[in-house]
């Protein structure tokens, strides 16, 4: 394996960032911003929030044109997570086996880098600062009245269903499914990236494996968290080669470095993200027990 050739790079990182989809997508549907501005770590990214409050009738004395208040303010999102994945082959392994290496490799690193993203944007749910809890068993996740009962408990809890979107483990997940027909999941996405949009009056219902401990899901407003990745650039002339891809659909960004080991023959492509997440709205979050 001769040096690294783009076409290589290109295919390692298209893999990476297919393998990375599934765990991302549904992290797009409850949180919010992956602005391209940040390039360092510990740079802070500000991730608008809108709360505009409720109309009222003109009043041309007080509530005018400019009579009202401010109706966005910023809450800054943190790059202070640096994740990487990195993955190596040793020149006997490519003289004794016809390796798809930067297929595998890509692969391998698009999962582990996107998992562990999710698992940062999800562990917010368990924060201190979210202190509005609910019961959800799997028996109720069956029961079609039990689950149509989450959107009064969004209602109840100052949330609005049509922009809130419902977090649940793998088993819960599959109990909501199991009160659908399969031509109500409204497409490949239930089975394919565990996530049905308009579910039950929410924006969308979706699985994960990654909440935090004593967690079994979550009703999430949409703009309640707010997440950010970059791609950290490398300095020029330390390696082989670079390159990025970012999710079209996320923009969840994975940056990319080769380069090789003399003393023991081996060949590395290294991923990572630069990554941060943030509660924007804590009390725009219930979080789901199972007791």
């Amino acid at each position: 394996m001769p040096g690294i050739s783009d076409l290589n790079l290109k295919i390692a990182a298209e893999k990476a960032i297919v393998a990375a989809h599934p765990y991302i997508a549904p992290l797009k549907m409850f949180s919010t911003s992956f602005n391209d501005e940040a390039k360092q770590k510990g740079d802070a990214v500000l991730v608008p929030v809108f709360d505009v409050g409720a109309v009222a009738a003109f009043d041309a004395d007080n509530n005018n044109y400019a009579g009202t208040t401010q109706g966005v303010t910023g809450v800054p999102v943190t790059l202070n997570q640096h994740y990487v994945k990195s993955v190596y082959i040793t020149d006997r392994q490519v003289a004794e086996t016809d390796m798809a290496f930067f297929e595998g490799a890509g692969r391998a690193i698009g999962e582990a880098l996107s998992m562990q993203a999710v698992g940062a944007g999800l562990a917010l749910v368990g924060d201190a600062s979210v202190t509005k809890t609910a019961t959800f068993t799997v028996a109720n996740s069956q029961n079609k009245q039990a689950v149509a009962n989450l959107y009064a408990m969004a209602s109840d809890n100052g949330i609005d269903p049509r922009d809130a979107v419902v977090v649940l483990d793998p088993a819960r997940f599959a109990g909501v499914l199991s009160t659908l027909d399969a031509y109500q999941y409204g497409g490949t996405e239930a089975i394919r990236e565990g996530l049905v949009p308009n579910l039950y009056g929410f924006y969308g219902v979706v699985s994960s494996t990654q909440l935090p401990t004593g967690a079994v899901g979550a009703i999430v407003h949409r703009e309640a968290i707010g997440v950010a990745s970059r791609y950290l650039e490398p300095m020029d002339g330390v390696y082989e080669a670079v390159s990025k891809v970012s999710d079209e659909k996320t923009g969840f960004t994975i940056g990319f470095r080769v380069f090789g080991q003399k003393e023991t023959g081996r060949r590395f492509i290294a991923g990572e993200t630069l990554y941060g997440a943030a509660l924007l709205q804590p009390g725009a979050i219930v979080k789901l027990t199972n007791s």
